[in-house]
């Protein structure tokens, strides 16, 4: 398995010394199987060193700009209301938002991402009253889902676990109400609201 993971990312035993760094920044496979922590390769597999990815990432920033940005780092989705039948394009942080935190922090280049600009994007998006920010989807029931993190017509737990595991990861849990969310969480989890 960790032989065709490695070949199938590109990091067969023929790559160039010099492009091995660059190949794994730029395979979402091996370098999720590495953050992923399944066992599945490791740093010693790849015969590199989280440094040197972090050293090739703060030296290449413009040839990582995409894993760097808000709007790569943050899911696009569409938000539907049945009620007032109206669509929404938002952005939210999702599985691969997570990964990506995850494998930027594993390679200490956080600081090269705009966490407070995250960080407001992603907290923007919990329930607290029935006002949403200008371009986001109504919520017309949201004391259903106060203090959860909730796009209409995605699972509400598993917005609010991609959402506070990001904000964990970036630093910013005080931006958002821990104790409504504490709250949200306990009661969804046994009345189905996932």
């Amino acid at each position: 398995m960790r032989t065709n993971l490695l070949v199938g990312s590109g990091l067969t035993p023929q790559i160039k010394e010099e492009w091995k760094t660059a190949t794994l920044c730029s395979s979402q496979l091996a370098s999720r199987a590495i953050v992923g922590g399944a066992g599945w390769i490791g740093w010693d597999d790849v015969n590199l060193k989280p440094q040197d990815v972090t050293e090739y990432i703060h030296g290449n920033q413009e040839a990582n700009h995409l894993q760097l940005k808000l709007e790569f780092l943050l899911t696009r989705e569409k938000a539907g209301s049945w009620v007032d039948n109206k669509g929404w394009d938002v952005q939210r942080a999702g599985s691969l938002t997570l990964f990506q935190l995850r494998w930027l922090r594993e390679v200490k280049c956080l600081d090269l991402v705009d966490r407070a600009k995250l960080i407001q994007q992603i907290a923007s998006v919990q329930a607290l009253s029935a006002s949403v920010p200008p371009g986001q989807p109504t919520l017309h029931d949201w004391r259903d889902v106060r203090g959860l993190f909730f796009t209409p017509g995605w699972p509400v737990l598993e917005d609010t676990y991609y959402s506070v595991a990001s904000l964990e990861i970036l630093g910013g849990l005080d931006k958002i109400d821990r104790e409504e969310c504490i709250r949200g969480i306990l009661p969804a989890s046994w009345q189905g609201i996932f």
